[in-house]
């Protein structure tokens, strides 16, 4: 059994988040998060009990330095947006905030 906060995904979460903490700009790193996002999302859909600890931790990369000051219309930041609402108790959620909506989002990300 794993010790309690010692998951793959919470360690992927936090490296991901440093690296997008580091910088001011997504320069190099938007593979890599288009990469996490997608598994995530394949956890997400694996798990759908986790579905709403596992919008938590993507709504919270929105706090990093590389993505606080992007326009909403930013691809990344829409998919981290919808997370925030994926995150509430489905009656809390607006009607298009599923994670079917999610994963068309992702796919529009770049490879």
């Amino acid at each position: 059994m794993e010790a309690e906060g010692n998951h793959p995904e919470q360690n992927d979460r936090s490296d991901i988040y440093a690296r997008l903490d580091a910088s001011d700009t997504l320069t190099g790193l938007e593979s890599d998060l288009a990469m996490h996002l997608r598994r995530q999302l394949a956890a997400a859909q694996q798990h759908p009990e986790q579905g709403e600890t596992i919008a938590y931790g993507l709504a919270g990369l929105m706090s990093a330095r590389s993505l606080v000051h992007r326009p909403e219309n930013d691809p990344f930041v829409q998919v981290l947006s919808l997370a925030g609402e994926l995150e509430l108790p489905p009656t809390h959620r607006s009607v298009d905030a599923t994670w079917d909506r999610m994963a068309e989002l992702i796919a529009r990300l770049p490879e």
